[in-house]
């Protein structure tokens, strides 16, 4: 079974297939050939054991961002709120992930226009912390 943070990342996947024309990747790295697209990657992650158990159980809160990737065109800003908005939505709807997290919650939100490249393009990234359990001896099993 795959690293928690993995089926984090794949349970976000499943929930937010039906924006952005279906083209979702669970990946920092995606294809920008056909716009927007959305990515969505883990950042950091912090540990603590927690105090009141015997057992070594973790309490793990990870910064998972969704990266929401448009070309930059005149109507771009509405283009990104619209997939947004259908992002949190989602997320809020499914706030523990079918039982994967304890909780998920927008941190916060970024959104920039690159014109490095053959056409501009703009990022929105939307930051969830995502608090969820294991065992220190057993990452891919989430209690």
């Amino acid at each position: 079974m795959p690293h928690v943070r993995e089926q984090i990342r794949n349970t976000v996947a499943t929930l937010l297939s039906g924006i952005a024309g279906g083209r979702v990747y669970t990946s920092r790295v995606y294809p920008l050939e056909v716009l927007p697209a959305v990515g969505i990657f883990a950042n950091s992650e912090i540990s603590t054991q927690d105090p009141n158990l015997a057992a070594a159980r973790l309490n793990r809160e990870v910064d998972l961002v969704i990266e929401i990737a448009a070309e930059a065109i005149s109507d771009v800003d509405a283009t990104v709120d619209v997939i947004a908005s259908s992002v949190e939505s989602a997320l809020a709807a499914n706030p523990t992930l079918s039982g994967i997290a304890v909780d998920v919650t927008l941190t916060g939100t970024t959104i920039e226009i690159e014109d490095s490249g053959d056409i501009p393009l703009a990022f929105a990234r939307l930051t969830y912390r995502a608090w969820y359990r294991t065992t220190a001896a057993n990452p891919d099993a989430a209690i």
